[in-house]
């Protein structure tokens, strides 16, 4: 399992051509950095302006526009975010991170189906993507679809998402296998 954790955190997956021959400039690559480090210490609406800033020098940093998500899920706003993350994909729709990301905001704010296509799109993109896995076994949960496949989603990842387990436990009840749901 440790392995395989390590190797999630390669980039792997799709990059469109676009995306590679996107230069960023500088001024916001430096913004970009600066709104990671404050990110790290804690500091997220601080990590917001930066991005902004960031944005406003080039309004097609896909990543910009990913992370400004990421930082308003962490203030609890998970429809700004969604907004964010929809420009993300605009720019760079075959980006599993970004995909990943939609549908988790779809799961917070309700809307499991959608989330539920979200992931199936990061998996396309990046089939080793874990997180990915996590967000479609849950969604799948959230629908209350307890098929094998939302099983071994969430079978895959329960050693990094303990969570999974719980979500495990409840979809072998409902299958009426409550010696697998207390193991």
């Amino acid at each position: 399992p440790e392995n395989k954790v390590k190797s999630a955190a390669v980039p792997t997956g799709v990059i469109s051509v676009d995306r590679l021959q996107h230069e960023v400039p500088k001024e916001a690559r430096k913004r970009f950095n600066s709104a990671i480090k404050k990110s790290k210490d804690g500091d997220h609406q601080g990590a917001v302006k930066e991005l902004r800033k960031a944005l406003e020098i080039d309004p097609e940093y896909s990543e910009a526009w990913n992370n400004l998500g990421a930082r308003y899920i962490y203030m609890g706003q998970p429809k700004t975010a969604l907004e964010a993350f929809q420009k993300a994909m605009e720019l760079d729709p075959t980006s599993a991170p970004v995909n990943s990301n939609v549908a988790m905001t779809l799961l917070l704010i309700g809307d499991p189906a959608n989330a539920e296509l979200a992931a199936r799109r990061a998996l396309e993109s990046d089939p080793a993507m874990l997180r990915a896995r996590y967000m479609l076994g849950l969604s799948l949960h959230a629908q209350r679809h307890f098929t094998p496949e939302a099983m071994e989603q969430l079978r895959r990842v329960q050693n990094l998402y303990p969570n999974a387990r719980l979500a495990l436990a409840e979809m072998a009840i409902a299958n009426g296998k409550q010696k697998v749901a207390r193991e």
